[in-house]
């Protein structure tokens, strides 16, 4: 008797380059309907039929319920400080507004750190770094903790010297 796999359905991603792409898939896998995985993020199907076929971008605050789905977050692996703190910030759902209130500082340097125009340093970094500890998102490897290393600044300040 000859057996083989059922092959996949047509829908089902050959890469996974997108959010909607790992959505798509994780919901193919599990054999959900789109309606299904729309009653589980507590949203409309809508939103779902747009974020599997990349036509909008999950907000920010659902974030959180979609990476619980998946039972990962498909994020690229950060680069930069400022593209680790975003993908954290993202992650836990926060707006910049949301974690500058949380963390005690102001929405501007959160931006700025985001962008790269500036690093944490000194009580700003101690804040950050405990506001996600106390959310149980530790930043990565390019935490504060490495950012406030003397050595480091001197270094990095020479480095943007004309």
């Amino acid at each position: 008797m000859l057996t083989s796999q059922k092959p996949k359905d047509s829908a089902y991603p050959t890469e996974l380059r997108t959010l909607g792409d790992h959505l798509r898939k994780r919901r193919l896998d599990l054999g959900l309907l789109q309606r299904e995985v729309a009653d589980r993020l507590c949203v409309a199907v809508e939103n779902v039929r747009n974020w599997e076929w990349n036509k909008a971008k999950p907000a920010v605050p659902f974030l959180p319920a979609i990476f619980g789905f998946l039972g990962y977050e498909p994020e690229r692996p950060a680069g930069s400080f400022a593209e680790a703190l975003r993908a954290s910030r993202r992650a836990a759902g926060l707006s910049q507004e949301q974690l500058a209130k949380g963390a005690g500082l102001d929405e501007s340097t959160i931006a700025k750190w985001e962008r790269g125009n500036v690093r944490p340093m000194g009580r700003t970094a101690d804040r950050l770094r405990q506001f996600f500890q106390r959310i149980g998102r530790p930043l990565p490897e390019f935490g504060p903790e490495e950012l406030c290393n003397p050595s480091r600044r001197s270094k990095a300040a020479r480095s943007q010297s004309p």
